[in-house]
């Protein structure tokens, strides 16, 4: 039996390309990217700029609403929201916060204000009084730096006490009962001995001329109250 063979032509072998034979292995890119470091600051510059957002608004939510003034006004002067406006104020303390007033607290009836206020400034809650207890009669006092405590601020409320200075005299005596403390002076001008002046709101039934004659020569004491 005879076997017959045919010669393959070079040409019909079918060519590899010079790329099929570069060509590189696919790789898996999304393992390697976690990995990119460039990639993790990335996450942490957003979650830093969020955790301070946070921290902004959180520190607006804690400011308060209290009244300011839009205009300089007397002691004695009624008050009401017209002459008011609203501003939001960050406080540190809830002891600063109670220093003024809020304003989703009413305002007393009638209000007049005990004290010399400047446009802008914040309403005090010591600035503020009811017209039952408001009196436009001040009397002055000199009193020495014995005679009041150092923490002593206009609003306060106090009894004035008349001490005699000779001996044997009358025992001491209240000469005024619950008067406000409308102004303080700063000692430079009432005598040479350190006295300050302390300017206090009468109460509507005081007896002044029996007042008056109660403090002279006597030395005058200021005892806070209500504190």
């Amino acid at each position: 039996m005879s076997t017959s063979h045919r010669l393959v032509s070079p040409t019909e072998v079918s060519p590899v390309t010079s790329s099929a034979r570069t060509a590189p292995r696919a790789r898996r890119v999304g393992t390697d990217r976690w990995r990119d470091p460039r990639l993790w600051l990335g996450l942490l510059l957003v979650c830093g700029s969020v955790a301070v957002g946070a921290k902004l608004l959180a520190a607006a939510d804690e400011t308060v609403a209290v009244w300011q003034l839009t205009a300089s006004a007397r002691a004695g002067t009624p008050i009401s929201a017209d002459g008011l406006r609203t501003t939001r104020v960050h406080f540190d303390d809830a002891a600063a916060v109670s220093a003024y007033w809020p304003t989703s607290q009413p305002l007393p009836e009638n209000a007049r204000l005990l004290r010399d206020v400047s446009q802008g400034e914040l309403l005090s809650s010591a600035a503020v009084t009811g017209s039952d207890v408001f009196s436009l009669r001040q009397m002055p006092l000199a009193v020495s730096s014995s005679g009041f405590p150092t923490s002593l601020s206009v609003g306060d409320h106090v009894d004035v006490w008349a001490v005699p200075q000779e001996e044997g005299a009358e025992d001491p005596s209240r000469v005024l009962a619950d008067a406000t403390v409308t102004a303080l002076g700063d000692g430079s001008s009432v005598g040479s001995g350190g006295d300050r002046e302390v300017v206090v709101s009468l109460p509507s039934d005081t007896a002044v001329a029996e007042a008056l004659g109660s403090l002279n020569g006597a030395t005058v004491v200021l005892i806070v109250i209500g504190v």
